[in-house]
């Protein structure tokens, strides 16, 4: 049976330029016409195609396909099937971890949609937390970014306060904030390199929406809000606040929104 090139690209989903790929690493032989211009294909050569397709879809790359349909071993197929079912392992993995960001977040963000934005006790994520530089503070700290590669990686790092606990004094101003950036620990392999990293254990906290100015000051109205909240319920700070932002709304000046975790304890009153 003689099937010129056109036949055998709808055939096998190939472009022209990918089945003479093919023909130039010897795995289909093509007869040709007069002055060599034609190709003559017939079913062995289709099928050869098909079955490079199907190690493509895999997850192979040409040069493992051409090597295995050309003159593959047994032990070479299977060596080549592992691979693909473990690079398929992971990219699944990598797909839970980025849903699972995406559903907090848009979890989040439903919340400051529709104004449900009141503060309540929740258990926070256990979070890595790195310095950023910023002009004319935090001596020693480089002006960059930490990368993927150190443990922070983007999507799941982003910027973040760290608040000390005399913000949430009733007579205290918002004194003691550094800028940084944060990335909760569900989210990487390993823990980061760098040596300034602050570990944040996942501990009963309040959790609330914070809104963040240009200038990375936290809004004062929305830390007098989880003031309140904790004098309402009788928690006390119990360490170093942290945010992580959730998104900047562009459209309405800028509007930055960060998630703030709060680890609180019960008052010495209610503790005894």
């Amino acid at each position: 049976m003689s099937l010129k090139i056109g036949t055998v690209s709808k055939l096998t989903g190939f472009s022209a330029s990918g089945i003479r790929y093919y023909e130039e690493r010897g795995i289909v032989t093509p007869s040709h016409g007069r002055d060599g211009t034609y190709r003559s294909f017939d079913l062995p050569d289709v099928s050869r195609l098909l079955e490079c397709r199907n190690y493509r879809e895999c997850g192979c790359d040409t040069e493992e396909i051409a090597g295995l349909v050309s003159d593959g071993t047994r032990d070479d197929v299977m060596a080549a099937l592992e691979s693909c079912e473990a690079r398929a392992r992971e990219e699944v993995e990598r797909a839970q971890r980025l849903e699972a960001f995406l559903a907090h977040r848009t979890a989040v963000m439903r919340e400051i949609v529709g104004g449900n934005l009141a503060p309540r006790v929740a258990r926070s994520p256990a979070t890595y937390w790195a310095p950023l530089w910023m002009p004319g503070s935090c001596d020693g700290v480089e002006p960059r970014i930490p990368t993927g590669e150190e443990g922070f990686p983007i999507p799941y790092a982003d910027s973040s306060l760290l608040l000390d606990e005399e913000c949430f004094d009733a007579a205290s101003s918002l004194v003691g904030v550094s800028v940084g950036y944060a990335v909760a620990r569900a989210y990487v392999t390993a823990a980061p390199r760098a040596d300034d990293v602050v570990f944040l254990p996942a501990a009963r906290c309040v959790r609330a929406p914070l809104r963040v100015g240009d200038d990375f000051s936290p809004c004062a109205e929305d830390v007098t809000a989880v003031r309140a909240f904790l004098r309402a319920e009788r928690l006390a700070v119990a360490g170093r606040a942290f945010t992580h932002r959730v998104c900047t709304v562009y459209g309405e000046h800028g509007l930055r929104f960060d998630e703030m975790w709060v680890p609180v304890r019960p008052t010495a009153a209610d503790a005894c």
